[in-house]
């Protein structure tokens, strides 16, 4: 089925590196490994051995987490080292219920520094009470499942 994630998945084989990661996200049947955080502006991979067996062989050629890291790091976004979105990833570009602004994500010339600077964390939670994405239903499930593995501490 050239709509599924496998074998040109979605035609997820030749898609972006970004717009294969939004397609994860929005994947209910992976939240329990990478989700959006509740403010739709970070993800965070849960389970990494789950992710790396299940679901980075489904839209990549490789099934290693060390060449998926590379490819994150390799299109600018940034991890976050401290606070409630410590090991979160983030880029300006990638934002929940926004797939089309993934054709805008370019690849950085030089390297970036993809570690926050203590001072430069960003607070998404404060963000999203002057500039909230839209509620979108289809993420309400995800969100709640990705709040409970919060609060339930099997984050790692």
């Amino acid at each position: 089925d050239a709509n599924g994630p496998a074998g040109g998945a979605k035609g997820a084989r030749y898609k972006s590196f970004p717009v294969k990661l939004h397609q994860m996200l929005e994947d209910e049947e992976f939240s329990s490994c990478i989700s959006w955080m509740p403010h739709g502006r970070a993800w965070k991979i849960l389970r990494q051995d789950e992710f790396e067996e299940k679901v980075i062989p489904l839209y990549f050629r490789h099934a290693k987490f060390a060449s998926f890291t590379r490819q994150v790091n390799g299109w600018g976004f940034r991890r976050i080292s401290e606070g409630l979105d410590r090991k979160c990833y983030y880029h300006e570009m990638f934002l929940r219920g926004f797939p089309h602004l993934c054709a805008r994500m370019k690849r950085p010339i030089e390297s970036v520094r993809n570690s926050c600077e203590s001072r430069q964390q960003p607070n998404f939670y404060d963000i999203r009470s002057f500039t909230p994405l839209p509620s979108i239903k289809a993420n309400i499930n995800k969100t709640g499942t990705a709040l409970n593995n919060i609060n339930q501490g099997i984050l790692h």
